[in-house]
């Protein structure tokens, strides 16, 4: 392709990043089209989560700022496509439309205590264009143990902070789900959490053996590395891409959901818990 052809598509390809919910400080024509091509596949596939806050006592969670994705260097964005990619791959692809890709930054939790996990703050997303009594939120925040353990704390809620809310979670058992969460490291690795769904309602193994159910993660990699990175980059955070390749209900499932969430359900038919 002659110079000046590639110096246009280049020059398109920027322009359409630029219009994305990211912002790049660092000179987007320096990057040959083939990369700004794969660039672009990536985040305009994302959907960036919001920091989520309690909005009163007894009340529930409510989305409320970004934390948008300021990217300085060609490199940055290459780990985040390879963070895409491993997040992927991360999930077996069951729903009808390809997994739920979504995008944050993790932090430590403003209420962390000195003991116990290493919790993150909470993040999630709305859908609030659904019947005006029953927007559907999705929240998620981990528990990083001193063990190696992983808790994930994801709930899916719909009502949003109304008396007759209702919500499906990890940690409640009400809700399984295949998910991988990929973050990017200083050092240039990657650290990786994965949840999977159980083919069938199991029962309570007791402490150590709940890793199908009950939230704990089933495979780890670089989880300590993650607690550094997390207590050592403050308001900076950490970059992170969340991959859901498919959810489960475990209890009747919510009166509406988005076809985003609607896709990823494997049963037809709620599961009961006894």
């Amino acid at each position: 392709m002659p110079a000046s052809e590639r110096a246009k598509l280049a020059g398109e390809f920027a322009r359409e990043l630029r219009a994305l919910p990211f912002q790049f400080v660092f000179p987007l024509h320096s990057v040959g089209p083939k990369q700004l091509a794969e660039m672009l596949k990536v985040l305009r596939s994302i959907r960036p989560l919001r920091r989520r806050d309690i909005v009163g006592q007894d009340a529930g969670w409510v989305p409320t700022d970004t934390d948008a994705w300021c990217f300085r260097s060609e490199e940055e964005l290459a780990a985040v496509a390879a963070a895409w990619n491993a997040a992927r791959q991360g999930t077996v692809l069951r729903s009808r439309s390809g997994p739920l890709l979504l995008g944050t930054t993790l932090h430590v939790g403003g209420e962390q205590r000195l003991d116990g996990p290493l919790w993150t703050a909470s993040v999630g997303v709305e859908w609030a264009y659904g019947p005006a009594a029953d927007p559907l939120q999705l929240g998620l925040r981990l528990g990083l143990h001193c063990d190696g353990r992983v808790e994930v704390d994801l709930d899916i809620g719909s009502g949003g902070w109304s008396p007759w809310a209702e919500h499906w979670a990890l940690l409640e058992d009400t809700l399984t789900a295949r998910i991988a969460i990929v973050s990017t490291l200083p050092n240039g690795e990657m650290s990786i959490i994965r949840t999977e769904i159980a083919e069938e309602t199991q029962p309570d193994l007791g402490e150590g053996g709940t890793d199908r159910l009950g939230g704990w993660a089933c495979e780890i990699q670089g989880c300590e590395a993650l607690r550094h990175a997390l207590v050592n980059a403050g308001e900076e955070g950490v970059r992170t891409v969340i991959s859901i390749g498919s959810i489960r209900w475990q209890k009747d499932p919510p009166e509406w959901c988005p076809a985003e969430v609607r896709n990823l359900v494997l049963n037809s038919e709620p599961v009961k818990v006894s």
